[in-house]
């Protein structure tokens, strides 16, 4: 079986950005967080270059079932190991590559109006697959250009039709 994470961590190049930065987005997003009702949508940041969640909205766990401490305990092996198997070479080999390439090709000024949207199964914690669509935006960019932390919308799609990744 081929190591994802090794191969998503060769593919992420980005250099650690200074905490004060990445606190700076977290209170933001913890204060919206309190006001945001229940809902099957949430925020998360996502720090590429270590890849972890400095911050994950309270409705994650409504979602995924699994408790926020745990999911940022694991961080991004956590989201690779709960892709759809059938996917998770597609969106290590292919969707996350032409992400990556399309922010570090754009100019300074283009890099945070950047949208990215797909969508993929996730496995809950009930061993169900559901489908997710998230939207990505680059919120901050290391010294050589590349995505540093991540802004995603994370929101159900409540359909009985598995859905394949799309990008």
């Amino acid at each position: 079986m081929m190591d994802y994470i090794k191969a998503y961590r060769e593919l992420v190049q980005s250099e650690l950005l200074d905490k004060s930065v990445i606190e700076k987005h977290v209170e933001q997003h913890m204060l919206i967080d309190k006001i945001l009702p229940k809902t099957l949508s949430f925020f998360l940041i996502a720090e590429l270059n270590n890849g972890t969640y400095p911050f994950l909205g309270s409705n994650q766990e409504i979602i995924s079932g699994f408790a926020n401490e745990f999911v940022k305990a694991q961080g991004f092996e956590f989201f690779i190991q709960r892709l759809h198997p059938d996917e998770r070479e597609i969106f290590i080999l292919k969707a996350a590559p032409e992400m990556a390439a399309c922010v570090a090709n754009a100019s300074e000024e283009d890099k945070k109006n950047l949208q990215f949207q797909y969508n993929y199964r996730f496995q809950r914690k009930d061993g169900a697959y559901i489908n997710l669509m998230e939207q990505s935006f680059v919120l901050e960019t290391d010294e050589e250009g590349h995505g540093a932390l991540v802004l995603c919308n994370v929101t159900l799609l409540e359909t009985k039709e598995q859905l394949p990744l799309r990008w």
